[in-house]
């Protein structure tokens, strides 16, 4: 027998297995004599039955990037970046083994974060980083294959994607009436929310678009812009100049613009609006 091949006869499967004992061995056909003794009395181990039979075995030599093939599902959406991601799921393919890890390689790799779990290999967007919708990100998927007698590595073909943003719906509320007088100098508090399905879009910030010289917005608890993330809301003011936006007690068409804090870099704020009147 060629001892670069090892043959090992499995009872529990009732096979036989063939395995490389080194990388030594020529590609072609192998013919080898297996005997086989059956017994198939266990209380009379007298009796046992032989049989012989020719094993062919075929060694080839496969190109690494022929033995693996992928698929993908899913997408990855900017403001919905932990419950969303591309599911990459390997096919092996002339080779054996059990896939059991998996990472990412090439150009962009390092801009997304990947996890392996029940045979896939999930892409994600990171928290904080910048991405565009418009740019098309190429990574390819690497794989930690066991065999049970040693490990190996396969990397897949270059994977091309997109990521996007979904479309949250704002729902703009106030428990104030909608009137602001310059002399008083109160405020509307207006409660500004995103949803996206059943889950909450974080804002990051809030600003005026028009009557600019004419409103002002109020600074958040924490100073970092005008929308309170703790209230989820902003404070409109009516500045003492505000003449514009005063047209004999009539109300005005307030817009605001809303930015997301996981927003596409190349995707404009969304704009929304509200009714007041200035006194």
């Amino acid at each position: 027998m060629n001892s670069n091949l090892i043959l090992q006869y499995k009872a529990e499967q009732g096979c036989i297995t063939a395995r490389f004992n080194d990388n030594e061995l020529k590609t072609g056909s192998y013919k080898y004599n297996v005997c086989v003794e059956i017994q198939p009395d266990k209380e009379n181990p007298g009796e046992v039955i032989k049989a012989s039979t020719v094993l062919t075995i075929k060694v080839v030599d496969s190109k690494p990037e022929k033995c693996i093939s992928v698929s993908t599902k899913g997408s990855i959406d900017l403001l919905d970046r932990k419950g969303t991601g591309i599911a990459v799921t390997p096919k092996l393919s002339n080779v054996t083994g059990t896939v059991i890890g998996g990472w990412l390689l090439d150009k962009d790799a390092s801009l997304f974060d990947s996890d392996f779990e029940d045979g896939k290999l999930y892409i994600r967007a990171k928290e904080g980083r910048y991405y565009s919708t418009r740019h098309t990100y190429k990574v390819k998927a690497a794989f930690w294959v066991e065999t049970g007698y040693h490990s190996y590595k396969l990397e897949s073909k270059e994977l091309s994607f997109k990521v996007k943003q979904g479309k949250p719906k704002i729902k703009v509320s106030s428990e104030t009436a909608n009137t602001l007088y310059r002399t008083t100098g109160n405020e509307i508090e207006l409660r500004i929310e995103a949803m996206l399905g059943t889950k909450a879009v974080e804002i990051e910030e809030v600003c005026l678009v028009n009557f600019t010289d004419d409103l002002k917005l109020g600074e958040s608890k924490a100073g970092t812009g005008h929308y309170d993330s703790e209230r989820r809301s902003v404070r409109i003011k009516a500045t003492g100049a505000a003449k514009n936006i005063m047209q004999n007690g009539k109300t005005q068409t307030v817009k605001l613009a809303v930015r997301y804090r996981d927003q596409a870099g190349d995707v404009k704020d969304t704009q929304i609006t509200y009714k007041i009147c200035v006194k």
